[in-house]
């Protein structure tokens, strides 16, 4: 019956099947009914079951599916995500913009090796346990400004050859740094996870980079709705396939043969039938003969499904 079906929805790609649910006409307590009751004496009538006709009419030709016109509509959302406040994206508010500069600073002085490298910087002081070899080492690479007094990393280069100046900041400062890549991911309009981190590190260097910046991205709602969106519209897991078993999704292409020269013979096969697990990407191929029509596919895959199994579910997407 799926062949059937599928055979007219290929022939008819404009139209689909209406289908109407069956009431159960009656109510059977499972436990109060043996296992070989339930197979021997139960009917289609008593579970709501009929195999055939399970649509309005039978205007359709051939075998008698009905098809109705289809009309292009979207469809329908997935469920909106809980709204808690552990999981809001982290802003940085008028009083943190105020004393911004004294926020990192303060950072800076409390962390053990940024601010043993400022102070080796300012006035060249060496404190325990770092010698001066090790501190005139570590501040190759950072640069403090005069005027300001303001620590800066300066190792990253852009292509032109002029060097990155990344603000930095301590670890203590673990949220306000959670809020500056919020601030960044949100001026920059909701970049991805590696954009957003090079955008990142043209401003700031702070440990943990890459974890504070997924951890952020993680928490942006508008982000985690659009890709729900675009994951819920690209079918059934084609390009998330990570989570899928093997033969949960199957994927049917249809091949046809290369021209050839007409004076040559030709083979007897006039296309072939891939079907691919998108789960563990184990193919079968089946060779075609004569011309390629939707009935002579749904031939191939159902002596295919006979040689392995048939699916539970028969998902047909018109491209």
């Amino acid at each position: 019956m799926q062949l059937k079906l599928l055979e007219q929805i290929l022939d008819n790609i404009d139209q689909r099947p209406s289908y109407v649910p069956t009431p159960v006409s009656t109510t059977i307590d499972l436990s109060l009914v043996s296992l070989s009751e339930q197979g021997n004496d139960w009917s289609d009538v008593d579970c709501g079951y009929y195999p055939w006709p399970l649509f309005e009419d039978e205007q359709a030709e051939g075998a008698g599916i009905p098809l109705n016109y289809l009309s292009p509509r979207a469809g329908p959302l997935p469920v909106p995500l809980p709204e808690t406040e552990e999981d809001q994206l982290p802003v940085l508010s008028d009083q943190d913009r105020e004393q911004l500069d004294s926020l990192i600073q303060s950072s800076v002085e409390e962390e053990p090796v940024f601010g043993k490298v400022q102070c080796f910087l300012r006035d060249g002081t060496v404190t325990s346990p770092y010698t001066y070899e090790r501190l005139r080492r570590a501040a190759s690479e950072y640069v403090l400004e005069e005027v300001t007094g303001y620590l800066y990393r300066a190792v990253l280069q852009r292509p032109d050859g002029t060097l990155i100046r990344q603000r930095v900041i301590g670890r203590s400062m673990r949220q306000l740094a959670y809020k500056l890549v919020a601030d960044l991911h949100i001026k920059c309009t909701h970049l991805g996870a590696k954009q957003l981190l090079e955008k990142v590190k043209e401003k700031y260097h702070f440990r943990n980079q890459p974890k504070i910046v997924r951890r952020c991205l993680r928490l942006c709602r508008a982000c985690l709705k659009a890709n729900a969106v675009r994951r819920f519209n690209s079918g059934a897991g084609m390009h998330h396939v990570e989570d899928l078993l093997p033969f949960q999704v199957l994927g049917v292409d249809v091949y046809l043969p290369y021209l050839k020269d007409g004076t040559k013979a030709r083979r007897p096969y006039s296309g072939s039938l891939v079907v691919t697990c998108l789960g563990s990407g184990f193919q079968r191929v089946s060779l075609l003969t004569g011309p390629i029509t939707t009935k002579s596919v749904c031939s191939a895959l159902a002596l295919l499904f006979d040689n392995s199994l048939w699916p539970c579910i028969l998902l047909i997407l018109l491209l």
